[in-house]
């Protein structure tokens, strides 16, 4: 073999290993790109999250502004007498013509919503919403019929749920991080009223004893899953109205 063909052959024997040492290098790139994209997914969702819910409390604020002060008096004596028309004890299960009712309260906006809550301690700011399905707590916080309507008063207890493990938003992920002391406040219309966790428990699902309206008591209990990454067992935050 001459020395020009064998310097050509050493060549393309080059262009080969180049080539082939490309791939491993392509193959890394794309590795560190997707781990990136899971490392930010969670929190940029989140935060993506966070201003579509403070949009729909400020879009929810503005309603009630323009309601004329007979209105909001009036929504919220409506309310005021159906928690005041509930049985003590802990009654989920509504007949149609109750749930037809409790459609109709705390609606200003037709959305559903009937308010917001704020829990400081765990950065919570979120819609609460008519029923806890999953379309409503894959984004808000779902209020439980035949719990007491979350506007306080006396023989109330407003029951709340929020998922804990979404990936396209926190919710309720930090609720075990309160502890007795903290507080946080649920505002509909013009009224806000705040509770003081007093009562901490993780039950069975059907463990529903604790939910129970009261006598004389003003109570608003916050339910998720528990532990993490599970729906074995719930988590009750119970807070005291003070």
């Amino acid at each position: 073999m001459t020395d020009a063909a064998k310097s050509a052959g050493a060549a393309r024997g080059r262009e080969k290993t180049g080539g082939l040492s490309i791939l491993p290098k392509l193959l890394l790139a794309l590795m560190f790109l997707v781990s990136l994209y899971l490392v930010a997914y969670t929190p940029i969702n989140n935060w993506l999250h966070d201003l579509r819910m403070e949009a729909l409390i400020s879009s929810y604020e503005k309603a009630v502004s323009n309601l004329t002060a007979e209105e909001r008096a009036d929504i919220l004596s409506a309310a005021d007498e159906y928690n005041s028309n509930l049985d003590l004890g802990a009654h989920f299960i509504l007949r149609e013509e109750d749930l037809a009712e409790y459609a109709t309260l705390l609606d200003p906006q037709g959305t559903g919503m009937m308010g917001y809550i704020e829990i400081p301690k765990i950065d919570v700011y979120l819609p609460i919403y008519h029923n806890a399905d999953e379309t409503t707590m894959a984004e808000a916080v779902g209020h439980i019929p035949g719990s007491s309507l979350p506007v306080g008063g006396e023989s109330c207890h407003t029951v709340l749920c929020g998922h804990r493990d979404q990936s396209t938003a926190f919710l309720f992920h930090d609720l075990d991080k309160l502890s007795p002391g903290d507080t946080f406040t649920l505002t509909v219309l013009d009224r806000t009223v705040t509770y003081e966790v007093d009562n901490i428990q993780v039950v069975l699902p059907e463990e529903i004893e604790s939910l129970a309206i009261e006598e004389g008591e003003d109570h608003c209990t916050l339910v998720t899953c528990h532990p993490h990454g599970s729906s074995a067992y719930r988590l009750l935050v119970r807070g005291t109205r003070v």
